[in-house]
């Protein structure tokens, strides 16, 4: 009877501990490997298009959006965002010389939603492969 309590007492002890390390390391894992993204690629004008676009959505956060990422390919691009601790992408095409948003939302893009907001298929298969 002891010894069922002691192991008993030993596996509760050892799991509150694996708990409590996990709730404080994997926060700071997954911070951290947002913070350093694997693609670094940069486009000022889809940037600024793209924290316009989000900042103009009333969001009530106190942080200011940053862009991970722009992926590009022809006139459609994909920009990964990330403001505060959420994030996500929006999908761009290019008018003239200026950049406009067709879509944005938290989490990534697909294949199946650049084609519906007007990205042509093996131009959304590149970017896509890019990403």
């Amino acid at each position: 009877m002891f010894r069922k309590f002691i192991t008993f007492f030993l596996i509760m002890l050892l799991t509150v501990t694996a708990v409590v390390a996990a709730s404080q390391v994997l926060p700071n894992l997954v911070k951290s490997a947002m913070a350093k993204p694997a693609i670094t690629t940069s486009n000022p004008e889809i940037a600024k298009v793209t924290i316009a676009h989000l900042l103009s959505s009333k969001s009530k956060s106190k942080s200011q959006p940053t862009i991970r990422r722009t992926t590009v390919e022809g006139k459609y691009a994909i920009a990964t965002w990330q403001w505060g601790e959420a994030g996500g992408q929006s999908i761009l095409t290019q008018q003239g010389k200026r950049w406009k948003v067709v879509g944005s939302g938290g989490g990534a893009v697909n294949l199946e939603t650049l084609k519906q907001k007007g990205v042509p298929d093996k131009i959304a298969e590149k970017l896509m492969q890019k990403e």
